[in-house]
């Protein structure tokens, strides 16, 4: 018992193993308080309230907890933390993921990466299409552009004198004047 003791005072509060994520990696807390006081579970209760006040506070939590992360393999890469737990060790949120939450939001990647895939090719394969069009002459937009590009070429050669230009209302003598920034301004009234 005294040793028990003894070793809680030199090592400080005991870690608490709260979670895994799915590589394995291992998630701790340990509460900030002097032995004998129960801190976090104080905090715990300020926090649950506030949050149902909408008044959540992360420094709080700062203050009394340290979090961390046990990295199963010797190479430790900080972005391959979830971002739930991510979360959960800048305090952004209180309690840690469950491993539910977790295969689902893993589901969730997947089914979107497949999604992705499944676009990029539908995509590719409707360029390709278009591709083939183009270099057949099938192509709508070629068409008519190919069209518009000739019904210029032939107006040059034309004989028939172009269409009037539409009337604006304004006069013969109007049309001809020159813009000069220095006259003085036309008085209609």
């Amino acid at each position: 018992m005294w040793l028990r003791k003894l070793l809680g005072r030199v090592s400080g509060p005991p870690k608490k193993h709260v979670g895994n994520d799915l590589a394995g990696n291992k998630y701790f807390s340990m509460p900030l308080a002097p032995e004998g006081e129960s801190a976090l579970t104080k905090i715990e209760q300020e926090v649950r309230d506030m949050e149902e006040k909408d008044e959540h506070s992360p420094e709080r939590l700062h203050e009394t907890e340290k979090r961390w992360v046990e990295f199963v393999s010797s190479v430790h890469d900080p972005t391959q933390v979830p971002v739930q737990w991510q979360s959960w060790l800048k305090y952004r949120r209180f309690d840690p993921p469950s491993t539910t939450e977790l295969l689902r939001f893993e589901h969730e990647q997947r089914n979107l990466a497949h999604r992705v895939r499944e676009l990029a090719q539908e995509d590719e394969k409707t360029r390709i299409q278009q591709a083939s069009r183009s270099r057949r002459g099938e192509d709508e937009d070629a068409n008519s552009f190919d069209a518009f590009l000739s019904g210029i070429n032939n107006a040059g050669n034309s004989s028939a004198p172009p269409p009037p230009p539409p009337s604006d209302g304004l006069s013969d003598a109007s049309k001809r004047e020159e813009w000069n920034p220095n006259a003085e301004p036309h008085s209609d009234r």
